[in-house]
C-alpha cells in the first residue's frame, strides 16, 4: 500500500471510530458494531472488507442521522431548544465526518 492510501486508510480509521462511538451514544448498538468491523478491518488493512461493507454502512448511517433530524424538527418547544442547539452542532459534526468519509478513496 503506498504512502497516500496509508494516510486515507488512517483516517479512515479515525472517523470510523468516532461515528462508531456517537452511535453507542444513541443506542444504535446494531450499527456501532458494524463500524467496529470497519475500523477493525482497517486496522489490520483488509481493503477488500471495506470496500464490500463501506456503502451500505453509510446507508444506514444516514438514515439514522436522518430519524433524528426529522424528530428535532418536530420539536416545538421552547423549553428544548437549548437541547436542540447542542444537538445542532453536533448534528454538524457529524455531517462533516460523514463527507470526510464519502471522500476516503484507496
Amino acid at each position: 500500500m503506498d504512502h497516500y492510501a496509508n494516510e486515507g486508510l488512517k483516517r479512515y480509521i479515525i472517523e470510523v471510530n468516532a461515528i462508531k462511538s456517537y452511535l453507542l451514544s444513541i443506542g444504535a448498538c446494531l450499527l456501532s458494531e458494524k463500524a467496529r468491523l470497519l475500523e477493525d478491518v482497517g486496522k489490520n488493512g483488509d481493503i477488500k472488507y471495506i470496500k464490500e461493507n463501506h456503502k451500505s454502512f453509510m446507508r444506514e448511517y444516514k438514515g439514522i442521522l436522518g430519524s433524528i433530524s426529522k424528530n428535532l424538527n418536530n420539536i416545538e418547544s421552547n423549553s428544548y431548544s437549548n437541547c436542540i442547539e447542542k444537538i445542532e452542532i453536533n448534528k454538524e459534526d457529524i455531517e462533516n465526518k460523514i463527507d470526510c468519509i464519502n471522500k476516503f478513496t484507496l
